[in-house]
């Protein structure tokens, strides 16, 4: 496996301790900069809280962030060296670095969800709020996923799990815009 620089492991290790409101001490020396590949979705949170709070600048870590829309992108910038650390992907897309390219990735997950703030949801439109009580219920509707394979399997085994055929519903990719 690839072994990151310091200032990368630094802020993936500041990542996973963001949520929890963790900081260490900074040296005096000039600040390390890192490329990070951003997907500004809700899942990237923890990034934007720890640069906001100052917990890079706290480790002596000054991070780029640069903007990639989707996994695929992030894989990419990975694989090619344009990006140290990539803030979020799937665990297939993870995965699937180190497959292209062996030792690509050191894959970190971090999942802030809980009961009341869930990450990975099925939404209803209002109009359907009364027919749709459970996963089954979506029997013989359009869905909408967010795209990628990794989001629309995922909701395929979901729906599975509930006891639905795919023949059941259909589901298509929503354009992230």
């Amino acid at each position: 496996m690839k072994l990151l620089g310091t200032a990368a492991l630094q802020l993936l290790a500041t990542l996973l301790v963001a949520a929890g409101s963790i900081g260490l001490a900074a040296g005096a020396e000039a600040a390390d900069k890192v490329k990070v590949g951003v997907f500004p979705v809700s899942s990237s949170l923890p990034y934007f809280i720890a640069r906001d709070l100052g917990y890079f600048q706290d480790l002596n870590i000054e991070p780029e962030m640069i903007t990639l829309m989707g996994g695929p992108p992030n894989v990419a910038a990975l694989i090619t060296g344009q990006i140290e650390v990539s803030v979020v992907l799937v665990t297939l897309e993870g995965l699937n670095a180190n497959l292209k390219k062996p030792g690509a990735a050191m894959y970190v997950a971090m999942n802030g969800q809980n009961a009341s703030h869930r990450m990975e949801q099925f939404v209803v439109r209002s109009g359907l709020a009364d027919k749709v009580k459970s996963l089954a219920d979506f029997k013989g509707l359009k869905l909408m996923s967010a795209p990628g394979p990794a989001n629309l399997n995922t909701a395929r085994g979901i729906l599975a799990k509930a006891g639905l055929k795919d023949s059941e519903y259909s589901i298509d990719q929503l354009d992230m815009g």
